[in-house]
C-alpha cells in the first residue's frame, strides 16, 4: 500500500489522449467489501453519471442489461477496477460477464496489491510498482519537509539527520511522504 498504484490509475484515467481515445469511462473503487452486484452498480453509476433513472434496488439482470446497452451504445470503454482484494478472484469470470458484449479496443485496468489478483485477471500485462528508491524520495522528502533540496548543513545539521531518519523509516513510500 503507498506505493501510487491509485495514483497512476488517476493519471492514465484523466489523461487527456485517454479521455479522447474511449467514448466512455468508470471508475470502480473496489475495496475489500467486493460483491459483484455492488461493483457493477458502481459501475453503472460510472458510466450513466448521476441519471435518475439508477436505482440500487434494481436486480442483477437488470444492472448487466444496463451496462451491455450503455456500452453498445457509447462505444470503447475504459474501466478502472480499483484496490482489488482476493475475494474477487473467485467471482471475476461473473463481473465479465457484465462487460461481455466489450467492443474492440475497450481496456479494464485493475489495481491491486496482491499477485494472486494480478495474475487471476491480467490478460496483457502486469505492471508491478515498487517503492521510489532512495536518491528519488530524499530529495522530495526534502523538498516537503525543509522547503528546498538544497538545504544549508552548517545551520540545519541536526534537523536535516533527524528528517534522514524519518525519511529511512517511510520506506520510500509515496503516499508516506
Amino acid at each position: 500500500g503507498g506505493v501510487g498504484k491509485t495514483t497512476l490509475a488517476q493519471v492514465i484515467y484523466n489523461h487527456g489522449k485517454v479521455k479522447d481515445h474511449f467514448t466512455q469511462r468508470a471508475w470502480v473503487y473496489v475495496s475489500k467489501h467486493f460483491g459483484v452486484k455492488r461493483t457493477l452498480q458502481e459501475m453503472l453509476r460510472s458510466l450513466k453519471g448521476n441519471d435518475s433513472s439508477f436505482d440500487y434496488a434494481d436486480s442483477l439482470e437488470t444492472i448487466v442489461n444496463n451496462i451491455q446497452n450503455v456500452i453498445q451504445q457509447e462505444g470503447r470503454f475504459l474501466l478502472v477496477l480499483d484496490s482489488v482484494w482476493d475475494e474477487m478472484c473467485d467471482q471475476w469470470s461473473s463481473l465479465l460477464i457484465a462487460i461481455a458484449c466489450e467492443l474492440p479496443g475497450s481496456v479494464v485496468l485493475v489495481t491491486t496489491q496482491s499477485k494472486r489478483v494480478a495474475k487471476t485477471v491480467a490478460t496483457v500485462c502486469q505492471v508491478p510498482l515498487e517503492p521510489l528508491p532512495w536518491e528519488s524520495f530524499w530529495p522530495v522528502f526534502q523538498y516537503y519537509a525543509f522547503g528546498t533540496t538544497n538545504v544549508e548543513v552548517e545551520n540545519n545539521q541536526t534537523l536535516l539527520l533527524i528528517g534522514e531518519q524519518i525519511a529511512k523509516k517511510l520506506g520510500g513510500l509515496p503516499f508516506a511522504l
